[in-house]
């Protein structure tokens, strides 16, 4: 398949993600922690500071925290400042582990596996 069939298909397959979502059943109910602010680590304000800045790939180099709701947020910023893979290492294996965020986490993932190249993956990441 040539790239952009296979970039085609990797956008189809995240602009489908809602539906499957639906499919899904009842999602999980928000709890106190889910509405508690994620720890970014040692550097948290600093980080903060540079996310409202939007300055994506300096505020994630200084998130040092490895819960899930930090490691979701380093995803996302990488993804947002083009680096793909270092998004995946960040998000991969998220979306069980938050349930609340788990869609969100799913799509960032998708979106990071396709600036990776890697669209086969990114296609079974929104599955």
């Amino acid at each position: 398949m040539n790239r952009p069939a296979a970039r085609l298909m990797g956008a189809v397959a995240l602009a489908l993600l809602p539906v499957a979502a639906l499919a899904q059943g009842p999602r999980p109910l928000l709890t106190e922690s889910d509405l508690a602010p994620v720890s970014l680590g040692r550097d948290d304000a600093l980080a903060r500071e540079l996310i409202a800045r939007h300055r994506w790939r300096e505020a994630a180099a200084h998130i040092s925290a490895h819960t899930p709701g930090a490691r979701l947020v380093k995803g996302f910023l990488l993804e947002r400042a083009g680096d793909g893979s270092g998004a995946v290492a960040a998000l991969d294996g998220l979306a069980e582990r938050l349930p609340v965020l788990g869609d969100f986490a799913r799509v960032t993932l998708g979106e990071a596996l396709l600036a990776a190249e890697r669209m086969a993956d990114a296609v079974k990441a929104v599955a």
